[in-house]
């Protein structure tokens, strides 16, 4: 009897991807590791342990947390029964020491395979599952003269470490005490003289030096008025006494202005020495702030010291290692198998299934968990009709069409078949025929 093929078990099939994809980044890690002598020195990569990583898709390891030790063969308690019930020589072991070191302890009495339930392990041992790492040390070792140069420049480093350490001491002390700026010139922020009595004492200076001209001016005006035989109260001499009036004005006024000149110059001269004194009082404290922040700026200079540089190695070219799609392949695998099997169907019920030719293969996998995209476009009586791709299927394929094995069951259960992994078929025949 001819039966459907079965749809590989998705957790054994990403279980097998991640154990490939983890030995593709191994070999490609191992490949990139590419030991380098330069003049300068030498670069070298070197196994020094395994990192063991807990998983149920690994292998079975028995572990002594003690040593740090990783095996594949039991360490049975010697006399106890095994899985083949025979007690045998073991291969050598190895162990990881404390500096990473991978060393053999020999060869130990030991039983070969898994431990069953009727053997017994040795006192500190257990039994793990999981996945073993190689992990790798790069080690760079400089030449003799490079050497050298480092041994030098670390002498003088630790002897520029061990002045500052001293200039340290003397810090502790000294930054404990205040700095003294009793000495600096005071802080000119405001002017509080008053300059309107200068003000006031030029301005009457000025009029008491004019008054006596201008007595003089208005007696000879007079004269020469009446001389002319123009009288007080007259249209003439109100003009000609006004022109007088308006001299003494304007030289009063003239008075007035000096006097406000020469108190902006006062007050100018003093602004002038505020302004030298905060300028002589900022000098004096950045010069004390400089006297004091000189051992502090001496021991960071030392404490920088000089600088090592590295020798600098070849960028090594780095090696891509292609990865097997393993999961892709299984696919492809189960969808070869169901055009094979649905094509032997096809011939063997060719004739029964005439009616319904388009629907060829009796048994075709109708699983929604097997499918995407799903989208209904229409019904075929009962039954609603779909348009699908596998999960298989390459993104660029035609779509496929069908049923959903949920919906014929409910309609048609003698129409849906389940396999050995718990996928549903679908016999389109009879889902036709409910339908």
């Amino acid at each position: 009897m001819v039966s459907a093929p079965s749809y590989p078990d998705p957790a054994q099939t990403a279980a097998t991807q991640g154990q490939m994809n983890r030995e593709t980044a191994i070999t490609q890690q191992q490949l990139n590791m590419v030991n380098q002598q330069t003049p300068y020195g030498s670069l070298t990569y070197s196994q020094t342990g395994q990192n063991f990583t807990p998983s149920d898709s690994g292998q079975t390891y028995y572990y002594n947390p003690s040593t740090g030790e990783y095996r594949t063969d039991a360490p049975v308690v010697a006399g106890t029964a095994s899985s083949t019930g025979v007690a045998t020589p073991s291969l050598s072991t190895q162990r990881r020491t404390r500096d990473g070191e991978m060393i053999s302890l020999g060869p130990t009495q030991a039983v070969g395979g898994a431990a069953t339930a009727s053997s017994q392990l040795q006192d500190g041992w257990q039994q793990v599952q999981g996945l073993l790492t190689p992990s790798y040390t790069a080690t760079q070792t400089l030449s003799p003269e490079q050497q050298a140069i480092l041994g030098q420049t670390q002498g003088a480093q630790l002897n520029l470490a061990t002045l500052a350490n001293e200039r340290s001491n003397f810090l502790r002390d000294y930054l404990g005490q205040s700095m003294d700026t009793s000495g600096a010139p005071e802080l000119v922020s405001s002017f509080n003289r008053d300059w309107s009595g200068d003000r006031q004492r030029v301005e009457q200076a000025l009029l008491d030096r004019m008054q006596p001209q201008q007595e003089q001016d208005q007696t000879a005006l007079r004269s020469t008025l009446i001389a002319q035989g123009i009288r007080p109260g007259t249209e003439a001499w109100d003009a000609e006494w006004n022109r007088n009036q308006q001299g003494v004005n304007d030289a009063r006024m003239s008075a007035i202005l000096a006097g406000g000149q020469e108190q902006s110059r006062l007050a100018g001269l003093d602004q002038a020495a505020g302004t030298f004194q905060n300028q002589a009082r900022s000098q004096y404290l950045n010069e004390a702030y400089a006297e004091r922040s000189q051992p502090i700026n001496e021991i960071a200079a030392l404490l920088g010291g000089s600088q090592v540089t590295n020798p600098n190695f070849v960028s090594t070219p780095q090696t891509s290692v292609g990865g097997v799609d393993y999961t892709g392949l299984v696919g492809d695998k189960y969808a070869a198998e169901q055009q094979a099997y649905g094509a032997t169907m096809g011939g063997l019920f060719g004739l029964a299934a005439a009616p319904f030719s388009m629907f060829s293969i009796p048994k075709i996998t109708s699983d929604r968990r097997l499918k995407r995209d799903i989208e209904r476009i229409g019904a075929i009586g009962r039954l609603p009709w779909y348009r699908f791709s596998y999960v298989w299927d390459d993104p660029m394929a035609a779509p496929r069409f069908g049923f959903m094995a949920d919906e014929v069951a409910r309609i048609a259960p003698h129409a849906v078949a389940t396999d050995a992994a718990g996928y549903e078929s679908v016999d389109y025949v009879l889902a036709m025929e409910a339908a």
